[in-house]
C-alpha cells in the first residue's frame, strides 16, 4: 500500500511539474549608439578637467573607463538608424557600412595614445593625444551628419562644446 501511495505522489508530482514553466528570462537591455557616445563624451570631459589639475592617478582611472566604455558598451550598442543620424539615407547607409572599422582604428589610434602619456605623467604628450583624440571625434561626427557636436581640443571646456 506504502510504495502505491509514493507511486501516486510520484506520478501526481510529475503531472504537476510539466505544467510548470520557467519564468520568462529578462530580456537583455539594449544599449543605444547616442546613449553611448553620451557617456564616452562625459567620460572624455573628465578626462579633460582631471588633466587642469594634472591628477595622474585620476587621470589613469577616467583613461581607463573610457577605453572600457568604448570597447564593450559601444560593441553591444545597436548601430544607429536614420533617426539617430539626421543626414540624407545613402550618408547613413555609408557610414554604419564603416562604422565598426572606423570605431577599431579609433580606439587603436587615438585612444591607446593616452595611456602612455598618462603613464609617463608626460603632459606635453598628454595634451598632443588629447587633441588627437578630439579631432577623431570631430571627424566622425562630421562624417555621420552631426557637424554640430564639437568636441573641444583642449582641456576643462564642456564636451560637446556648445559655445564656439
Amino acid at each position: 500500500m506504502r510504495s502505491r501511495l509514493v507511486g501516486f505522489a510520484l506520478v501526481a508530482l510529475a503531472a504537476a511539474c510539466t505544467g510548470m514553466r520557467a519564468p520568462p528570462r529578462p530580456a537583455v537591455p539594449t544599449l543605444r549608439y547616442g546613449s553611448v557616445m553620451v557617456e564616452i563624451g562625459q567620460r572624455f570631459h573628465q578626462l579633460g578637467l582631471a588633466a587642469t589639475s594634472s591628477n595622474w592617478p585620476l587621470l589613469d582611472y577616467f583613461a581607463r573607463g573610457l577605453a572600457a566604455t568604448w570597447e564593450a558598451d559601444l560593441r553591444l550598442a545597436v548601430a544607429p538608424g536614420p533617426q539617430d543620424i539626421y543626414a540624407e539615407e545613402e550618408v547613413v547607409d555609408l557610414f554604419k557600412a564603416q562604422l565598426r572599422a572606423r570605431q577599431e582604428s579609433f580606439a587603436k589610434a587615438e585612444l591607446t595614445a593616452l595611456a602612455p602619456a598618462i603613464a609617463a605623467r608626460n603632459a606635453g604628450a598628454l595634451e598632443a593625444a588629447f587633441a588627437r583624440a578630439a579631432a577623431g571625434c570631430n571627424a566622425c561626427h562630421r562624417e555621420s551628419g552631426h557637424p554640430y557636436i564639437v568636441i573641444p581640443s583642449s582641456y576643462g571646456q564642456p564636451v560637446p562644446q556648445y559655445l564656439r
